[in-house]
């Protein structure tokens, strides 16, 4: 890890508007800085950027944070990897520390060099008469021109047993790298051995253009018809969409993502103009994979082979990209047709209108539905009513869900009511119930609307991050154990623990002790994003705690209601919780 000290150093020697004025320009609003938004599609700015609290946020698509989180997003950067970045910037030198858990910056380094030499190795056989098969089938088979072969640095591996083995001995690299970046096998004793053999080679990189596995497609029958590299230090099949690296900038220009199967299928429609398409690797999308996308654009079209399979990989993405928020399209290829045959035979602008025609996914799968069930028979129907509802009822607005539902009932010939009184059975408690609160932060005029106390304990985070001098006061009013939420307890003793120790306490050094926990770093990056300005520190802190005590003692006071319901016939113990009641309820009156 790197330390915290070296962190601090590094933010109070960043300015983000030099940062990010370096990136996009940036245009002087008051006390503000503004500009288009750099990670999504916009006409009127809505991206805000303070000098005073070094932090951006965009209210257009909901992104903030300080200048890592911005080099992060906008670089493609794990943090490590975004703090060694601007510490070059200040001229600040960063130990060389583990980069990626407990494995050394030179094992990775070392992965990604014998990665590239592999790949220098196919290429080169690909150009000279060992790769003559391999060339003459995407060459003349698949029609990718030698630009676009060089452009996705195609290769070819042989049918040599050991070819990269001893090519890559000769420069050095030894036999259990090759075996670690999964280039190699063995077993049963025998010799280690070339993993791709007889195969086009197709090196797979990660958004920053880093070459993190290959694929490999067989030229001369055998199986597997594709074989991936193996689940590496660098290569995580779920982590990754093949062509992203050469996609991203096209992605973010016109803001819609193209997505389809396999390698050729992405090669092929990118020589043909369409640069915003990207592989999933030959499975259906992941969790993984559409958060990766999600920094690009949040408009996704699906085009899968128009067969069961490929129809199958569409549906089964469905709940995943919907509850992502995605808004996703379908376009149906003909049966029988992949999207690199589509393109090749009928061209560019066929394709174009192709998904330009395309319906959204909960219509596609309604039209799915509807092929696989008879409407006249009652169960059936049912069966589709209830497929739909699943889906629609992941779906995060309720506007839009009360739509879909109205197009639904149109279809089915039903009634509209009957499908909504189903659908408030199948959408989740977080998105149909809770009494909104309204957090007053006294003098600062915050006023925020939240389901329960989460966003009054944040912004008691917040509020000790811009103001370390008040934690005193939190120690000495609050208890761990008054939080309510489990991630805000650990913010907090965290902090708290900063404190004691004398470090100073950041947002950025919070963010390095809550990087073990996925659910502890996203709340910091919620709390950096926050844009309400705080007048008073000192008196939004004395609301905050006020919130949190009230919270506290209420929810102490319905224990209590429950016990006392429980209590029955049995005086004494009936007797012992009233006082209690009538002790708690007395505190809450005077909080």
């Amino acid at each position: 890890m790197i330390s915290e000290s070296v962190i601090n150093e590094i933010q109070e020697r960043t300015d983000i508007i030099e940062v990010i004025s370096g990136y996009v320009p940036l245009r002087r609003a008051g006390r503000h800085f503004k500009a288009l938004c750099p990670f999504h599609h916009e006409k009127t700015p809505s991206f805000v950027v303070s000098a005073e609290r070094q932090s951006f946020h965009c209210f257009g698509c909901g992104v903030g944070g300080d200048v890592v989180s911005f080099v992060m997003r906008y670089e493609r950067m794990e943090f490590p990897e975004a703090i060694r970045h601007l510490a070059s910037r200040v001229g600040i030198t960063v130990p060389d520390t583990s980069l990626s858990g407990d494995q050394s910056p030179s094992v990775t380094a070392q992965l990604l060099k014998v990665n590239e030499l592999a790949a220098s190795y196919y290429q080169e056989n690909f150009w000279s008469d060992r790769g003559r098969v391999g060339r003459q089938y995407m060459v003349a088979q698949r029609h990718i021109q030698e630009a676009t072969l060089k452009t996705f640095q195609v290769g070819v591996a042989t049918e040599e047993w050991q070819g990269l083995l001893a090519y890559a001995q000769r420069q050095g690299f030894a036999p259990p790298l090759l075996a670690q970046a999964g280039l190699s096998v063995s077993g049963d004793g025998r010799q280690p051995r070339d993993l791709f053999r007889k195969r086009v080679i197709f090196p797979i990189r990660d958004a920053r253009g880093r070459i993190i596995g290959f694929g490999g497609r067989s030229i001369d029958g055998s199986e597997p018809k594709y074989l991936n590299s193996p689940e590496t230090l660098l290569y995580h099949k779920s982590k990754s969409l093949f062509g992203l690296h050469a996609a991203a900038q096209a992605i973010r220009a016109d803001d819609r993502v193209v997505i389809v199967e396999g390698y050729l299928d992405q090669i092929t429609l990118f020589q043909a103009g369409i640069q915003t398409v990207v592989a999933s690797l030959g499975t259906a999308l992941t969790s993984d994979q559409a958060r990766l996308l999600r920094r690009y654009s949040k408009r996704v079209i699906m085009v899968y082979d128009g067969d069961q399979a490929g129809e199958a990989a569409t549906l089964r993405g469905l709940s995943l990209l919907i509850e992502e928020g995605f808004h996703v399209m379908v376009a149906s290829l003909p049966i029988g047709m992949d999207p690199d045959q589509f393109v090749l035979e009928r061209g560019k602008e066929a394709f174009l209108s192709l998904i330009g025609e395309a319906p959204d996914l909960l219509d596609y799968k309604l039209r799915v539905l509807l092929n696989q069930y008879d409407l006249r028979e009652p169960s059936q129907k049912g069966r589709i009513a209830s497929e739909m509802l699943a889906s629609i009822a992941k779906v995060p607005h309720p506007v839009e869900r009360t739509e879909y539902v109205r197009r639904l009932a149109d279809r089915l010939a039903a009634r509209e009511e009957d499908l909504l009184a189903e659908l408030r059975r199948q959408v989740p408690i977080a998105r149909t119930s809770g009494t909104a609160t309204s957090v007053t932060v006294g003098s600062s005029s915050v006023k925020q609307r939240t389901t329960s106390s989460h966003k009054a304990e944040q912004l008691l985070i917040r509020v000790l991050l811009e103001e370390p001098s008040l934690i005193a006061t939190v120690r000495d009013q609050l208890l761990l154990g008054d939080l309510q939420h489990p991630t805000t307890r650990q913010l907090l003793e965290s902090v708290m623990a900063m404190d004691a120790e004398g470090s100073v306490v950041t947002l950025s050094a919070l963010r390095v002790r809550s990087a073990p926990s996925s659910e502890c770093a996203q709340w910091v990056e919620d709390i950096a994003a926050s844009q309400e300005e705080i007048v008073d520190r000192a008196r939004c802190l004395e609301d905050c705690l006020r919130h949190i005590r009230r919270q506290r003692l209420q929810q102490r006071l319905n224990e209590l209601a429950a016990a006392l319901k429980d209590a029955g016939e049995q005086a004494v113990d009936q007797r012992e919780v009233m006082e209690e009641y009538n002790r708690v309820l007395r505190l809450l009156g005077a909080v």
